[in-house]
């Protein structure tokens, strides 16, 4: 988890200046000359196309003319840079460090992966924390830790262990409503940072807690900068890795997620009953994490960059600061070419075409007619084409990933494994299937896509539901007959819990290729960069919203219908999953954020604007 403090990746990130309502895409190069020019509206893309390629010939010929060479020397040619400093006395190239060996895209996703499996940790250790605060033989311990001093909380009740476990889900509903507001003021790498702050200041909370109350708080906060995370983890790495390889990064946070959920259990089987130990682990990964983002070992994405300086130019015009707002707005594209040099090992020189392109996008997109970054809100969701059709898909994918039984499934799983004798090595063994077809899931998402993943992994949950369905079916009956089992799973022998397990390993390994890391790969790429960063809090509010829903009536729902009902109910739910995602969700492998954005919109400029981002623009950010 630490590969990327090494002195090679340990780059100094951008300084992110100034003020206004920021997203992820931006910065068109401007004219030499004028305020007006940097971020137009509605530029047409073959005139952009053309500007793009006179002002590169322009570059190479200035350049030719002042040193005799033909190695081009953006600095020397490009006046915005120059007003900014890096002009004059000779070439700013020369003065400038040399390209990065190593992109830094790579721990770039390390680092917004690590705050991914900070939550899988909690789900998984939370199990191990709750099973020793339930029982007073277990609850007392904590002597010849390194908290053997501090007093013990005693068993918990019913009520306690229930605010234990769900303390941080609160906070994360929390901090992920707040992040509709405030995200792209933030930044997503200084949301991060802050993420990795409330991880620290609830381990310690928890690790240390000499009452319940502390340690509720200490789950509340945690859960703060779970929601954090969650939200600016996918914007980060959809922001700042290669098009070729989004899918893949983007799903292995998932994957990330899953190894935090298999590493807590492990936790929790080498220290328990030291629960406090078991809190205390996740500061090993709590200290990089929050270090790399907020001391800027990565960089801020270039787009929510060129974004902001839009926002300060469209929100400044006309102000006695003008000059100084003008100078800020360099600086910020500046700051943008440096981040897409260092992501992708470029010298400055090479940055420029790509941050000209995701300017385009910017100017294209994201101004209203007054030249403004028009701030998000739950109405301009709603407000053009290309959101609707995002929202239909990505929230389509977040609700039917929740009500097609996942909760509800995992609840069996670990009912049955324990009947069945297997117990802690169930747990662990779950963990490590869900951890290897996440990772086949990552592997594939750029080379199969994300459509055949989807469904073959919603087709694979429908088989599985239907599977078990029928192993339950008349177990229980519903009614007062499910009511008499009480809380407890079905009881099944011989050749029905044989198809039973069998069943729930199906699905479990079809939702972790599908569903499970696809869901939050396309919630990251197909909503417009305007409302990207709302986009995805609403995202991440819907899953922990859905999610809390269908586990609060599933108990209900199991002694009304029986098991076998419930779950025919979920395979049919499933079912409808297969047609979604047949009927509505686009394929998106390859594409640039900028050409995916085209194609909801359903304009017919994409190839010109694929040309403006160079001959091989799907492969650009």
């Amino acid at each position: 988890m630490v590969a990327f403090l090494s002195p090679a990746s340990a780059v100094v990130g951008a300084v992110c200046l100034g003020g206004g309502s920021p997203d992820s895409r931006c910065g068109r190069r401007p004219p030499c000359g004028g305020r007006g020019g940097l971020f137009g509206r509605r530029v047409a893309t073959r005139a952009a196309t053309a500007a793009a390629t006179a002002t590169a010939a322009s570059r190479q010929t200035a350049t030719t003319m002042a040193t005799g060479s033909d190695t081009p020397n953006a600095d020397a040619a490009d006046p915005r840079l120059q007003a900014s400093g890096g002009g004059g006395g000779g070439s700013a190239d020369n003065d400038a460090p040399p390209p990065s060996r190593f992109p830094l895209w790579l721990p770039a996703f390390v680092t917004a992966a690590a705050g991914g499996l900070l939550f899988g940790y909690d789900i998984g250790s939370v199990s191990g924390v709750v099973r020793v605060l339930s029982s007073p033989a277990t609850a007392a311990a904590g002597a010849g830790s390194p908290f053997g001093s501090l007093t013990s909380l005693g068993a918990l009740s019913a009520a306690q262990l229930g605010a234990v476990a769900s303390a941080s889900l609160a906070g994360a509903l929390a901090s992920s409503a707040a992040m509709f507001r405030y995200g792209d003021d933030l930044g997503r790498r200084k949301e991060m940072a802050l993420a990795g702050a409330a991880y620290l200041t609830g381990t310690a909370l928890q690790a240390a807690a000499p009452s319940v109350g502390v340690l509720l708080a200490g789950r509340l906060v945690y859960g703060l900068g779970i929601g954090l995370a969650m939200h600016a983890g996918p914007l980060y790495i959809a922001e700042t890795a290669p098009a070729r390889l989004r899918g893949l990064l983007v799903s292995a946070k998932e994957a990330a997620i899953v190894a935090g959920i298999l590493g807590g259990y492990l936790a929790g089987a080498a220290f328990q009953p030291d629960w406090r130990t078991i809190f205390a682990v996740a500061a090993a990964v709590e200290v990089p994490f929050a270090a790399s983002a907020a001391l800027g070992w990565v960089p801020e994405t270039p787009r929510w960059l060129l974004l902001r300086a839009a926002a300060l130019e469209g929100g400044q015009a006309g102000q006695p600061d003008a000059a100084g707002t003008a100078e800020r707005v360099a600086a910020l594209r500046a700051a943008a070419v440096s981040a897409v040099a260092k992501l992708e090992g470029l010298a400055p020189a090479d940055a420029h075409p790509r941050v000209d392109a995701m300017a385009t996008a910017v100017a294209d997109t994201c101004l209203d007619a007054s030249g403004r970054v028009a701030r998000a809100s739950i109405s301009s969701l709603y407000a053009d084409p290309a959101s609707q059709a995002a929202l239909a898909v990505g929230l389509g994918c977040v609700v039917l990933q929740q009500i097609t039984g996942q909760p509800s499934v995992l609840y069996y799983a670990n009912q049955l494994f324990e009947a069945a004798g297997f117990g802690f090595a169930a747990a662990v063994g779950l963990g490590a299937w869900k951890l290897l077809v996440t990772g086949v899931a990552a592997a594939y998402a750029d080379k199969a896509g994300r459509r055949p993943l989807l469904l073959v992994g919603t087709a694979g949950m429908t088989v599985a539901l239907v599977a078990l369905a029928a192993g339950f079916w008349g177990v229980d009956g519903g009614g007062a007959a499910a009511a008499a089992a009480g809380g407890g799973a079905a009881t099944l022998t011989g050749a029905r819990q044989t198809v039973v397990l069998g069943s729930i390993l199906l699905y479990v390994g079809a939702y972790q290729l599908g569903f499970g890391p696809v869901t939050w790969l396309l919630l990251s790429e197909l909503f417009p960069l305007r409302v990207r960063s709302a986009a995805i809090s609403t995202g991440v509010l819907v899953n922990f919203g859905t999610n809390f829903v269908v586990t609060a009536a599933f108990e209900s729902g199991r002694q009304t219908l029986g098991s076998g009902g419930l779950f025919a109910v979920f395979a049919a739910l499933c079912g409808a999953s297969v047609a979604f995602v047949a009927a509505k969700v686009p394929e998106t492998k390859g594409l640039s954020l900028e050409e995916i954005e085209a194609q909801l919109q359903g304009e017919s400029g994409a190839d010109e604007r694929q040309a403006l981002m160079g001959d091989d623009g799907r492969r650009e950010r």
